[in-house]
């Protein structure tokens, strides 16, 4: 279904930029990567509003995922 590929094309780009970012951590900076991920976590979920078409949709889940894996992975290399 619909719903579906929506939840995988998200959990897709978690899956994939926590593992790119984990690699990146020790590299970046984790305020950046926080202020840069939460905002572009809000601006896709007010854009998920906007979308004008169901592949548009999916584009935006994933890019939305992306950045919570940015976001996730960050948080696990600063707690230690």
């Amino acid at each position: 279904t619909q719903a579906g590929t929506v939840a995988t094309m998200e959990l897709g780009g978690i899956a994939a930029s926590s593992l790119l970012f984990s690699q990146l951590a020790p590299r970046l900076r984790p305020r950046r990567v926080y202020t840069f991920g939460i905002a572009a976590i809000a601006a896709m979920n007010a854009a998920t509003i906007f979308a004008p078409s169901i592949e548009a949709l999916f584009a935006i889940r994933a890019v939305a995922g992306v950045a919570a894996g940015s976001v996730t992975a960050m948080v696990m290399y600063t707690a230690g």
